[in-house]
């Protein structure tokens, strides 16, 4: 995953944000409107973002993996010599 895409499932999964976004608001976050638009159809091929007309929002799918992320506890990794 690009820089792009990930500023576009940053975007749209933002807990404070609306969920849903024109390609023009994700476009003046995320470096212009031709970057945006190919990581939006990425995204969409791999059923991480939903469209309707100009809006984009995130799957139901997006939403689980980031939140099992923020529960996720990681280990620590240890460097055995």
């Amino acid at each position: 995953m690009d820089e792009t895409q990930q500023c576009v499932l940053c975007v749209l999964l933002e807990p404070a944000g609306s969920g849903l976004c024109s390609m023009g608001e994700l476009a003046l976050a995320c470096g212009g409107y031709d970057a945006v638009t190919f990581a939006v159809e990425e995204l969409h091929a791999a059923g991480l973002v939903h469209r309707l007309d100009e809006f984009v929002f995130a799957s139901r799918a997006a939403a689980r993996c980031r939140e099992l992320d923020m529960l996720a506890v990681r280990p620590r990794l240890t460097v055995v010599k």
